[in-house]
């Protein structure tokens, strides 16, 4: 209780504190420029050393390009040195602007989900580490969610400001371009991308099963009337039985809501079911505990006549199929990593079943996290066209690019899965939109 009506209080302070920090820390004192100078010094002596031994192995003729390359020498690395001064105020702003804006969408998702959840949890009997549980391995999917839209608010703020207060207009005037102006934000922006990358593809897989498990654990405690475990997976198994089941742990090889419906294939009806609400793999069997049966007595008119119930403790159950067997076959396209999911596709083409959708999945897993550089290829110009418009109107408007770029993606995610359109064209088409968009702002822009 205590937490809750602390936590306002300790995230403000701490950002005032950080504010604090980053406004009266010390400037630097030219650390820096002498170690230039020393690389300048030591650049031109291992200049001169070369030059005059190459002048030791070669004719001696004066010629009139000898003098003026020991004038060259002397700008050594200073005169080539990147980031120049504007650009390391372009890298400053951007790494100022953007953790800011980064966490407050963070915390603001987290808040989200903590009150959608938390009726589940105190329903269920659950204790307060279950939904700090759920919101960390909720934590990586957030993150690449809000990190494209805390590039392009970076992005339209940078340039904005710097539009408003003429910055641009004496950057133009001194001979340089608004291209070279933002150039340095690609550095931070490509680095970005592979981050989003690494999160989405080695990192969400396993949150995102995390997650579903907690879920399923909060229905199945909670007595929800409106969950049952036949809104599970449902897989065939290589017998004449069907599997179905509320969740699968693969690293602990654990069931929880397993029924198991055998059949007879020659008279086409259920023979029995097996039901544990919990199994686990253990010396090469599946045990299940809370286990029940239930047999199918068939009269001479094939009617069931009195099933017979059979309540049991613990049991091995009659499975043949492993962990490996449930390993890809439970899982979401967004449960999985791009090589799972292109060795789920490959099963289920090798199965003879269709797998157009899960190909446009598998696009999607390397289009989505360069939605990063795409919305920072649009906020560029747009930055430099806002002029005096404010802050607030960056917010917004980055806000709504986010959005209209999302509804596009999910557009043409719709579009692949009806096999409208080729799974490569559909994943990417978003972003061939939006790059064209920038393209267009950019013609329109003074250069």
């Amino acid at each position: 209780a205590w937490l809750g009506m602390w936590m306002a209080n300790i995230l403000v302070g701490g950002a005032a504190l950080f504010m604090l920090w980053s406004k009266a820390r010390e400037k630097d004192f030219g650390v820096s420029d002498r170690m230039l100078r020393c690389l300048d010094w030591f650049y031109g002596k291992a200049t001169r050393i070369w030059a005059t031994r190459g002048r030791r192995n070669t004719p001696r003729r004066k010629s009139p390009k000898a003098s003026v390359s020991s004038g060259i020498i002397v700008h050594g690395i200073r005169g080539r040195r990147f980031p120049r001064i504007l650009d390391r105020l372009v890298l400053a702003q951007f790494a100022r602007i953007f953790p800011m804006a980064l966490l407050g969408l963070v915390v603001m998702w987290l808040i989200g989900e903590y009150l959608e959840r938390a009726d589940d949890v105190y329903s269920a009997g659950a204790s307060r580490w279950v939904i700090l549980e759920y919101l960390a391995f909720q934590l990586p999917l957030i993150l690449t969610m809000t990190i494209p839209i805390a590039t392009i608010l970076a992005v339209l703020i940078i340039f904005s400001l710097m539009s408003k207060y003429n910055e641009v207009v004496a950057v133009l005037a001194g001979g340089t371009s608004v291209f070279r102006l933002a150039a340095p934000v690609l550095v931070p922006v490509l680095l970005l991308t592979c981050i989003q990358y690494g999160i989405s593809d080695y990192i969400v897989p396993y949150s995102n099963q995390r997650v579903a498990q907690i879920k399923v654990l909060l229905e199945l405690t909670g007595g929800n009337p409106h969950f049952t475990p036949t809104q599970g997976h449902w897989v065939r198994g290589e017998g004449s039985y069907i599997f179905n089941y509320a969740d699968y742990d693969p690293h602990q090889m654990r069931f929880q809501g397993l029924r198991v419906y055998h059949l007879d294939q020659e008279e086409w009806r259920l023979t029995h079911v097996d039901y544990a609400r919990q199994a686990r793999w253990e010396n090469g069997h599946w045990l299940g505990t809370n286990n029940w049966r239930r047999d199918y007595i068939y009269d001479h008119q094939n009617k069931v006549s009195s099933p017979e119930l059979l309540r049991l403790e613990s049991t091995v159950l009659s499975i043949e199929e492993g962990p490996q067997y449930f390993d890809i076959e439970r899982r979401l396209p967004e449960q999985m990593s791009a090589n799972e999911l292109r060795q789920h596709i490959t099963n289920l083409e090798t199965r003879g079943f269709d797998a157009g959708k899960y190909k446009v999945d598998l696009q999607q897993k390397f289009a989505f996290p360069t939605i990063v550089f795409v919305l920072a290829m649009v906020g560029i110009p747009l930055g430099f066209r806002m002029g005096r418009q404010g802050t607030l109107s960056g917010i917004a408007l980055a806000l709504a690019l986010t959005m209209l770029f999302w509804l596009t993606f999910v557009f043409f995610r719709a579009i692949g899965a009806a096999e409208i359109l080729p799974a490569i064209l559909a994943a990417w088409a978003p972003h061939a939109i939006f790059i064209a968009l920038a393209g267009y702002i950019t013609a329109g822009l003074r250069t």
